[in-house]
């Protein structure tokens, strides 16, 4: 029979904690503020679309450069740092995002997919909104259209 290497042996446990402490950080945006600043935001989109088969597809994204003081003691790593957890500074940004592309696109908006990146850029927080919509071909003309 083999030798068993430098291994500890069995022994058995007796007592177990009967509780388990962590410490966890709570943060709740301050919806108020947060729609201050994505108000102040300096936004860039551009989009197109496209004709894919049977459908008409917008591609587009937008860049939100978001302009705040750093108040109380805040840090701007903290501040991405939480922003980027936060659904409400997501959910505010894709809307923004939506209105850019109904800006773009006259007709109805079918199923819209966004994937959201939120960055520090230049020393400032920067939301960049990319967007993939269907577009009902029924009433279709792009603002590019009037120019």
């Amino acid at each position: 029979m083999p030798e068993i290497g430098p291994h500890p042996g069995l022994s058995k446990i007796r007592s177990v904690p009967l509780f388990h402490a962590e410490r966890v950080e709570v943060v709740r945006v301050n919806t108020g503020r947060l729609r201050e600043v994505m108000d102040q935001a300096d936004v860039m989109s551009e989009g197109s679309v496209r004709h894919e088969g049977e459908k008409l597809v917008y591609y587009g994204s937008s860049s939100l450069r978001l302009p705040f003081e750093l108040r109380h003691g805040e840090s701007i790593d903290r501040v991405l740092a939480r922003m980027k957890r936060d659904p409400h500074v997501r959910l505010m940004a894709l809307r923004l995002a939506r209105r850019e592309l109904t800006a773009r696109v006259v007709g109805r908006i079918g199923t819209m997919q966004a994937e959201i990146d939120i960055g520090l850029r230049a020393n400032a927080v920067e939301v960049h909104v990319d967007v993939v919509a269907e577009i009902d071909q029924r009433r279709v003309e792009t603002t590019s259209a009037h120019a």
